[in-house]
């Protein structure tokens, strides 16, 4: 894999409506529906997302480009600084919704735009609660594959 070019900046196509992209401000009832938010705008984008940093406070749901590659085996990190921080916000003690207080929404990689390729990514797949309950009463019985 290529490394990324440092001043290359990556953003997503004009094919994503505006009012799917993530802005700062934008609340949200419960954390469910602030993530599911942000990996239906990452689906039509073309990147793949995972849920990160959680403290008291806040909540971060960022590329899973993220991060340095430290091992010896290859790695599709790259350092990519694209997140959004979900803000909790409080009252008597709970926490009653969320805030995007910070959206970066650039990338330091290339976006996939292909539909069938984005499907294949971890937070897109969709698995079938059926299919996945027979997969594992199959499991635990032991049945040969």
């Amino acid at each position: 894999m290529a490394t990324p070019t440092p001043t290359r900046v990556y953003t997503q196509g004009a094919g994503v409506a505006l009012h799917m992209v993530p802005t700062e401000g934008k609340v949200f009832s419960t954390y469910d529906d602030a993530y599911n938010f942000y990996k239906r705008y990452a689906y039509h984008a073309g990147f793949d997302v995972k849920k990160s940093r959680a403290k008291k406070a806040f909540h971060e749901v960022c590329c899973t480009r993220e991060g340095k590659h430290v091992s010896k085996r290859t790695s599709k990190k790259t350092g990519c600084k694209a997140y959004v921080k979900l803000m909790h916000n409080f009252v008597g003690g709970v926490v009653s919704s969320r805030v995007m207080d910070v959206v970066e929404l650039q990338h330091n990689h290339s976006l996939t735009p292909s539909p069938s390729a984005v499907k294949k990514m971890r937070a897109h797949k969709n698995r079938d609660d059926t299919v996945m309950q027979f997969v594992d009463t199959i499991q635990e019985s032991h049945v040969p594959l």
